[in-house]
């Protein structure tokens, strides 16, 4: 039923003319899903090698239960779900709780890692061309 209704949302969601990295992100959060069927994108970012936003659907008693954050590592093909605390808050009530938020929170700072990576290597390529183009009008301005 999960795998079924995986591929249908990745069918539908692939017709628009989102990004393929965008698509697998929805696909691998739907997943993670109680009702697949029922996912509601929102504030989607597909800047650098991650994914974020924000995903509402159906709980278990059959209403939204609130849009909650994802992050998406396309390097890793690996979602993660906010699960909507924090963990050092006293009313975490386990281990699997503090793992869950442990685990959301390094997928969000790795991304942000990386994002910062690739942004500075922008940076960096575009200075390079602005010194290259300054020194040929300089150039050109010595030979006129």
């Amino acid at each position: 039923m999960r795998t079924a209704a995986l591929a249908l949302t990745i069918s539908l969601v692939g017709c628009g003319s989102e990004p393929s990295n965008v698509v697998e992100a929805k696909g691998a959060v739907t997943a993670l899903l109680r009702d697949p069927g029922s996912a509601l994108f929102s504030d989607i970012d597909d800047t650098g090698p991650c994914v974020r936003g924000k995903v509402n659907s159906k709980n278990g008693f059959g209403g939204y239960a609130g849009a909650s954050d994802f992050v998406y590592d396309s390097e890793l093909r690996s979602a993660v779900i906010d699960p909507g605390y924090d963990p050092a808050s006293p009313n975490v009530s386990g281990l699997n709780d503090v793992n869950a938020a442990l685990t959301y929170r390094m997928a969000s700072l790795e991304c942000t890692r990386q994002k910062a990576a690739s942004m500075r290597a922008a940076n960096q390529a575009a200075s390079a061309a602005l010194r290259r183009a300054k020194i040929e009008r300089q150039n050109g301005a010595a030979t006129n």
